[in-house]
């Protein structure tokens, strides 16, 4: 995985063999005018009234846990946080909740970098996600029957 993270230029502040802790430094995702737009790409837009986004920042908190000799737990936890800058002066950064997105690229990237560019994965359509419960009967309903008893 440190490898794959050179490869893709993000720079390790943390790395820790024994727990398999690593953590990337800041890493800048936008700035300028149209951080607002990229903002709802990677994470869920927090709504400002009295200022704007000046720009985007995100890092890796990864933990690697090897179960067995062919298996091995990745976790990629992404951090973003946003610059806003108030209309009456001031600016604070603001902790922005990621949508996955981040964090599906880089288990993408880390895949084909460890079985090749054919590695693939399935992952559910956003419409999955939004579905609604279906309509469960209790335990104890029985359908009705639908063919008639024909047993004497």
């Amino acid at each position: 995985m440190l490898e794959t993270l050179d490869l893709q230029g993000y720079k390790v502040s943390v790395k820790e063999k024994s727990s398999g802790t690593i953590r990337t430094i800041m890493h800048e995702y936008t700035s300028g005018t149209l951080t607002a737009s990229h903002i709802k790409k990677i994470a869920e837009r927090v709504g400002l009234l009295d200022g704007e986004w000046i720009k985007v920042q995100y890092r890796y908190d990864l933990q690697i846990e090897f179960l067995s000799e062919r298996e091995t737990v990745v976790v990629v936890d992404t951090n973003i946080r946003g610059l806003m800058r108030k209309f009456l002066g001031g600016e604070k950064w603001i902790p922005l909740t990621s949508r996955g997105r981040l964090e599906e690229e880089l288990i993408l990237y880390f895949g084909k970098h460890l079985f090749g560019e054919t590695f693939s994965y399935d992952r559910p359509s956003p419409e999955f996600w939004e579905q609604k419960p279906g309509d469960f009967r209790e335990l104890t309903e029985r359908p009705t029957r639908m063919v008639p008893d024909h047993r004497p």
